[in-house]
């Protein structure tokens, strides 16, 4: 048994070899092996070995020191977890024996995360999930996710369109903030927004749209004059009817553009702004 003394040295010791090891900072880089590596932040990569990236998930920022294992390569040992930037994912639910598991769809994590029995959400094998990392595996290489909701199956109605906005966290439904601005948009408000606009309405404008497209972005008319043709061109402004700064506004930039799903998009602004204010 170890006397008080021999501890005392021990402890120093081993604060010693802290003090004195150099860490590296860098991003975690997979690959499509279970290999990884870590870039540096001054501008090289590190290799990580299998071990050592079970402990980390790809895009973490960590401190690794870097060891000699052969005459002229090194690899790294993660030495701390300064941040990690995954935090949801979509996967396959899978069930190994007792095991319940996620089967990440997210490109560079080569494994299967452990689903506690609490975060299961009655969800079936072979079921689309959209999880969290519930415990970082850091510490033993043995992380666990939550399922935050079940997705659906291959060949469900929508699958498509539900998976992909799952794995870019892509928003379906408008903040509060932004419904209340639709909804307080009165006809008033729109015509008062007119007043200094000439109607073209009546014009034969066209557009490529087809007969029910209501949020059309631009239109074309082309009519002869002495000399040649003049070109007009209608343009659509639902800056017009959004103040600056507002929720509205904020939240376009956020989503940038519509994305045109088969049947359903997922519109940039509300359907009371880019449909009900088209007149």
């Amino acid at each position: 048994m170890l006397n008080a003394d021999a501890i005392s040295q021990l402890r120093q010791l081993k604060s010693d070899i802290h003090d004195n090891k150099i860490v590296f900072p860098g991003t975690v880089k997979a690959t499509n092996g279970r290999f990884g590596f870590v870039a540096l932040d001054e501008g090289r990569d590190v290799f990580l070995p299998p071990e050592e990236m079970q402990k980390v998930l790809p895009g973490d920022r960590v401190n690794v020191t870097e060891q000699e294992v052969e005459k002229g390569k090194t690899q790294g040992a993660v030495d701390e977890l300064l941040e990690t930037r995954l935090s949801t994912f979509v996967g396959r639910y899978l069930i190994k024996g007792k095991g319940h598991f996620v089967v990440p769809e997210t490109p560079g994590i080569n494994r299967w995360i452990f689903i506690p029995p609490k975060e299961r959400m009655n969800a079936k094998p072979d079921d689309y999930i959209y999880c969290e990392i519930h415990k970082h595996p850091i510490k033993d290489g043995k992380g666990q996710a939550k399922i935050l909701r079940v997705i659906g199956k291959t060949g469900d109605p929508g699958i498509e369109r539900a998976l992909t906005l799952a794995t870019f966290d892509l928003a379906d439904a408008w903040p509060e903030p932004v419904q209340a601005q639709v909804d307080g948009l009165g006809e008033q408000d729109i015509q008062a927004r007119e007043s200094d606009r000439e109607d073209r309405t009546g014009q034969p404008y066209v557009t490529i749209d087809s007969p029910g497209t209501q949020d059309m972005d631009d239109a074309l008319l082309a009519e002869p004059n002495p000399t040649g043709w003049t070109l007009s061109i209608a343009i659509a402004d639902p800056t017009s009817v959004i103040e600056p700064g507002s929720a509205a506004e904020q939240e376009a930039f956020n989503r940038a553009t519509a994305i045109y799903f088969p049947g359903e998009p997922l519109p940039m602004l509300p359907d009371g702004l880019s449909t009900g204010c088209a007149h």
